[in-house]
């Protein structure tokens, strides 16, 4: 699914904050807090993201660190990527290579995502580690996947114009491997169409040759080739300072990842639901993998209390709110002799 175009943006922070020590040839040595990653057994879950990143980093360290995230972990707003490129730039920092080791933000990301691929075993996209590498505050980053080259959308109406994200407070087993299933069955789809992108393939292509996929392979598809074509119009809708259109984008891909991709959850779609049903939203959807996790909305920011207010009035779990604003992706900068990185 590399080909895709997305247009998402940073809206929370990630903190990690490390001590210089000392350098030397061994990785075993480095430590998180008091544990050391080499002992498995009593690693966190979230170690092998670190793990992975000081694998691949082609200087050795050796630093306690101290790692602060107010990202939630599994609710689908990068938390892993923003951990991994906390870490690459504090590396980065500690060997006094950060503007001489030749490595490009670009680079940076795909460094982060092979170490997730690698090291926690998740076949996610470049999606993430891009826009926490490149993202301009108050600017959507549009991406091609493809080629990784990236635009910075202005979003011109920021001032008057709030996101929600709202967390369902569920987290359900199945992201993981259903992801997986997902990204298999698209790129399987592909090979039988013997193409090597989804780029220039139309929908009804796709239709026209149904015959020759499984019913559920036509379905991703066609979620894959819509959500591509969406985030360019969603663009467009940017740059034109149209809310309301992007607004219906962001519902339209709600509705392909809920019908077609099959990704949502009850919860997400109640949420989504409720958010629609007040005055003032342009628009709402889930966000992450799915099955679990949160939904962003974007409205008119005085009507950010009546929405929460009626989203916790009418919801039937018990939501998370984080008011969000687009942001700038990962930057360094010494405080008190160490460095702290955003």
């Amino acid at each position: 699914m590399g080909e895709k175009q997305k247009i998402p943006h940073e809206v929370i922070r990630s903190s990690i904050v490390g001590a210089r020590t000392k350098l030397l040839k061994s990785r075993g040595l480095t430590i998180i807090g008091n544990q050391r990653l080499q002992d498995a057994s009593s690693e966190p879950s979230w170690a092998s993201y670190i793990r992975g990143v000081l694998a691949l980093y082609p200087h050795s360290v050796d630093s306690d660190m101290v790692i602060e995230s107010t990202i939630p972990i599994g609710g689908g707003l990068s938390s892993s990527a923003a951990v991994e490129l906390a870490t690459l730039f504090l590396l980065r920092q500690l060997t006094d290579l950060i503007d001489d080791d030749g490595m490009r933000r670009e680079d940076c990301a795909v460094l982060c995502r092979r170490a997730e691929n690698l090291f926690a075993h998740v076949p996610c996209g470049i999606m993430d580690q891009m826009v926490v590498c490149l993202a301009d505050k108050d600017h959507a980053l549009k991406i091609d996947c493809w080629n990784l080259t990236t635009e910075s959308i202005p979003l011109r109406a920021s001032e008057d114009t709030a996101f929600l994200v709202t967390d369902c407070g569920v987290r359900h087993k199945l992201a993981c491997s259903e992801y997986s299933s997902r990204r298999k069955s698209v790129e399987d789809a592909l090979k039988k169409l013997d193409k090597k992108s989804w780029r220039n393939i139309q929908e009804e292509a796709i239709i026209a040759n149904s015959c020759i996929l499984e019913k559920a392979q036509v379905e991703h598809a066609l979620h894959v080739v819509s959500e591509t074509r969406r985030a360019e119009e969603a663009a467009n809708a940017l740059l034109d300072n149209n809310l309301l259109k992007f607004g219906q984008l962001m519902n339209e891909s709600h509705i392909s990842l809920r019908d077609r991709y099959r990704v949502s959850c009850a919860e997400l779609d109640e949420l989504v639901k409720l958010a629609l049903s007040v005055d003032g939203v342009f628009g709402s959807r889930m966000t992450g993998g799915g099955f679990g996790g949160c939904t962003i909305t974007m409205l008119r920011k005085e009507k950010l209390e009546t929405l929460k207010k009626h989203i916790s009035d009418n919801y039937s779990g018990k939501p998370i709110f984080y008011e969000c604003r687009p942001v700038a992706g990962v930057e360094e900068f010494p405080v008190d002799g160490v460095y702290n990185l955003v």
